[in-house]
């Protein structure tokens, strides 16, 4: 019958052996007689380990030529179309939503003109009238209604 009791404490402590560094003796330094200027000494000649060896590149693939005559490179024609006058409009005026624009524009062919409005993001509308032509560009002018003093000429 084993009786539960203390156990003796396992053999007295003793401390890992301490080992000292090995001694460290560097290996003496020889200072080298001077010399009295770098050029008067050679170089070393170059001697290679061994000579390489070349081998004839084995054949080119042989691409046929093309059965086809490639086409040579033109731009197309250049048609010069004749201007066309031209005209429309439209609208959308949604109080349910608030989209609010419109635009017209209208050309004879050379000069372009005309406008559109567009709501803001802070409630005020934006209109802008605006010529266009081969000479003088885009021009427009914008306009703010209800806010005295305010236009700009805008030229691009």
């Amino acid at each position: 019958m084993k009786t539960l009791g203390y156990k003796s404490a396992p053999s007295p402590y003793h401390p890992a052996p301490s080992y000292k560094p090995a001694f460290y003796h560097p290996d003496p330094h020889y200072k080298e007689e001077a010399k009295p200027f770098a050029y008067d000494y050679a170089a070393p000649a170059y001697k290679p380990v061994h000579k390489p060896a070349y081998s004839n590149p084995a054949p080119a693939p042989h691409h046929p030529a093309p059965s086809y005559k490639p086409a040579s490179y033109h731009s197309e024609d250049q048609y010069k179309e004749a201007a066309k006058p031209f005209a429309y409009d439209f609208a959308v005026n949604d109080h349910h939503t608030g989209t609010n624009f419109a635009k017209k524009e209208e050309s004879d062919g050379h000069n372009t003109q005309g406008y559109y409005s567009v709501a803001l993001p802070d409630g005020r509308v934006q209109h802008v009238k605006y010529v266009a032509d081969n000479y003088g560009g885009y021009n427009a002018e914008l306009s703010h209604p209800g806010i005295q003093g305010f236009g700009i000429l805008v030229n691009h």
